[in-house]
């Protein structure tokens, strides 16, 4: 690195180096779904993947954004960022940045790096909004212009790679619900089918009560002490926010002692066991605990489900985290009435019931679209920690770029 004028970083104020305009909310009178007017971008309910994607129209704009102008929310969550894909008209929810001696994707990817830092500020505090002397005085480095552009080439290269990455999981979720809903309902090679009271199915399938098919139904509890009784190493100990959709997320699990799993007896975990939430705004996801599991415990917000020779325990949950699952969940969770399961009503599901040979065959397939899923997501978890060890190197000049 040379010290010549040319190649030395300064550090500048987003009011330097760019044109911020605070947004404004037109008469509420003025809205409409018709097109007339401007598109409106309200706030962060008008922003989809990091895009504008506005719900209504405006005929009466006040301030405006460009296409190409970085968006940024300024009402909570404040910070927000994305690409203005739309002339719009802008509320006060938002804040729309032009660049006036930058790169504009050298700025968008520093104010993208920049996101953490007001989510700090909001986080445990009355923080809600930020005003344009707030954003002005934001200090951003400054590389030459060619720097700029290359960092910001290297940056968005990434972020296209990651769209590609999320459009495929898209695409794949797609085909795994079209396929639930035929194999569910229709099941492998059928041409006879009958009435049931779960509507048409195969002719040699069978419509069974939850309970006939298992062996346990049952929960855990909260150990004495709450919280404080958690470990960072011991027996694994399952909450509701470690049951997704069809896979155990273990990232953020917590333990127990041996002695306070043994009280819980009735409890304790067996492998192929099927996890189902049964409160809360997770309520009907379900996971099956995988071949190789040892040993852990629940707690009371967890249902464990344990499946007789008759039902393979991914058909089971297959079928809870499909349209079936939804519509037998919701039968109970009628009038608004969110207090949850309980045992009885899970084993009074009415199950389509294959013979075991094709729950197996039904398993095989979607449990190779859910592999294809899970790849597809570790791919893109890499790319995105990629990205940011990128935006800790270039973006501070830790790691300079050759231009």
């Amino acid at each position: 690195m040379t010290n010549s004028e040319e190649h030395v970083w300064k550090n500048k104020t987003l009011g330097d180096v760019s044109i911020i305009t605070m947004g404004q909310s037109p008469s509420s009178t003025s809205y409409n779904e018709d097109g007339i007017g401007s598109f409106l971008i309200q706030g962060n309910a008008d922003i989809k993947n990091r895009k504008s994607s506005p719900r209504q129209w405006t005929s009466e704009p006040t301030k405006l954004c460009d296409v190409g102008d970085t968006l940024m929310t300024v009402r909570a969550p404040v910070g927000a960022v994305a690409k203005s894909t739309h002339h719009a008209c802008i509320g006060r929810g938002v804040c729309s940045i032009k660049p006036k001696n930058v790169d504009n994707e050298f700025l968008y990817q520093f104010l993208l790096s920049y996101e953490t830092r007001w989510k700090a500020l909001e986080q445990g505090s009355t923080f809600t909004a930020i005003n344009g002397n707030d954003i002005k005085g934001v200090k951003i480095p400054y590389p030459p212009l060619p720097e700029q552009q290359k960092i910001g080439e290297i940056l968005s290269t990434v972020d296209a790679k990651i769209e590609v990455i999320d459009q495929q999981i898209t695409e794949t979720q797609e085909l795994k619900k079209g396929l639930m809903q035929r194999l569910l309902t229709k099941g492998i090679g059928h041409t006879e089918f009958k009435d049931s009271p779960l509507g048409k199915i195969p002719k040699s399938w069978e419509v069974v009560k939850l309970g006939k098919l298992v062996s346990k139904v049952g929960s855990g509890k909260t150990p004495r002490g709450g919280s404080e009784s958690y470990l960072d190493k011991g027996i694994i100990f399952i909450r509701s926010q470690n049951v997704l959709r069809g896979k155990l997320k273990l990232s953020d699990v917590v333990f127990i002692s041996k002695e306070i799993h043994n009280s819980m007896n009735n409890s304790k975990l067996l492998a192929n066991d099927v996890l189902l939430n049964i409160t809360g705004a997770s309520i009907g996801r379900s996971c099956v605990l995988p071949n190789d599991f040892r040993e852990g415990n629940v707690n009371q917000h967890v249902c464990i489900i344990r499946t007789n020779s008759t039902l393979n325990s991914h058909y089971l949950s297959q079928l809870l985290n499909s349209s079936f699952g939804v519509n037998a969940i919701n039968k109970f969770q009628a009038g608004g009435n969110r207090e949850g399961l309980n045992f009885q009503q899970i084993r009074s599901f009415d199950i389509p019931f294959p013979e075991k040979e094709e729950q197996d065959e039904i398993c095989t397939i979607l449990n190779t679209v859910d592999e294809k899923i899970e790849v597809l997501s570790i791919k893109k978890n890499s790319y995105q920690e990629l990205k940011q060890g990128l935006m800790q190197q270039l973006l501070t000049g830790r790691v300079r770029v050759k231009v």
